[in-house]
Parts: C-alpha cells; structure tokens; sequence
C-alpha cells in the first residue's frame, strides 16, 4: 500500500535510494514551485555560474564514484 495517496502504487520500504521518487512524500511533488523548493536545478545554476572550460573540466574529469568489485583487479593509472 502507499504511503502517499497522492503516489498511488509508490511503497517507501526506507531501503533504497529515492532518485526519482525523493519528493514523493510532499502533496506537491509535482509542481515546479515544489522542484525549485527541494533542490532542483541546483546543478544548472551551479554551471551556468561557471566558465565554459571549467563545466568541460568537470564533466571530462575523472569519476566521482568508483565501483569495487572483490577479486577484481585494480584499475589502471588514470582511470
């Protein structure tokens, strides 16, 4: 069952990440004024603050997550 009755189908087992569904829990999850108000577009104003070079920079940089899986080799210099 739901926990929402706004989202109806939506169940929070509080185990998983919420990627999409992280502002399920407000009545307004579908409104831009409630998008603006949770964080949305953070990432659009924090690079349209920045030069193009430096937008470029970050996109092209390495990873900022590694996966690691047990008895794999190492990765590589650089990667």
């Amino acid at each position: 069952m739901s926990s929402y009755p706004w989202a109806a189908g939506y169940i929070d087992d509080g185990d998983r990440p919420k990627l999409v569904t992280s502002r399920f829990e407000h009545e307004d999850s579908y409104t831009l004024e409630r998008y603006h108000a949770t964080g949305g577009y953070a990432g659009l104003r924090a690079a349209l603050g920045r030069t193009p070079a430096e937008v470029h920079d970050e996109v092209r940089g390495p990873p900022c997550w590694v996966v690691v899986v047990p008895g794999s080799p190492p990765a590589p210099s650089g990667a």
